[in-house]
């Protein structure tokens, strides 16, 4: 590494205010990044066992096309003590959801779910989601406070779509 010599038209001063300047850029566009882009969450609850574990660090966009069917979600729920939430996107705005002793259907089709640890005798619906509104619900069904409770979900109140498990290290993947 070569050092500061007298003849250097760099002095050390103008190296610090470099380094001051480009610090405060970086803080910044981290700032821009996790405000905008992309966080990371920690999942809170085991709702969504057996995809996400309570405890799991998972990395989400802000900046997504709309909810579909399938996305994991988080949303800021004042409801369930104001914190971030995660859950599973059933059903959309004009879409028509009912559970038949356990089996979620929507629109008439039953949904292929082979995440979900089988349930049985419960019964919902049929509802339709409204315009602007979403269905959600936990992957553990059993142990969930999701849409069946809490009713549908306005869209404005979702913050972020999960991508990614970042940790625990045997467990980092892409979500399902």
């Amino acid at each position: 590494m070569r050092g500061f010599k007298k003849n250097d038209k760099r002095t050390i001063s103008q190296f610090l205010i470099d380094l001051i300047f480009l610090s405060l850029f970086a803080l910044a566009l981290g700032l821009i990044i996790r405000t905008h882009l992309i966080q990371t969450f920690i999942c809170q609850q085991d709702s969504m066992l057996p995809t996400l574990y309570e405890g799991d660090y998972v990395v989400a966009v802000k900046i997504f096309d709309g909810p579909s069917a399938g996305d994991i979600i988080i949303f800021r729920d004042n409801r369930l003590g104001n914190r971030d939430v995660m859950k599973r996107v059933i059903a959309t705005e004009g879409q028509t959801i009912e559970i038949v002793d356990g089996r979620v259907i929507v629109n008439g089709v039953e949904r292929s779910e082979p995440e979900i640890v089988p349930f049985s005798g419960e019964y919902f619906g049929p509802i339709t989601v409204s315009d602007g509104m979403v269905f959600l619900l936990g992957d553990n069904r059993l142990r969930s406070t999701d849409s069946r409770a809490l009713g549908l979900i306005p869209e404005d109140e979702l913050v972020a779509k999960v991508i990614f498990v970042a940790w625990p290290p045997e467990r980092m993947g892409m979500v399902k």
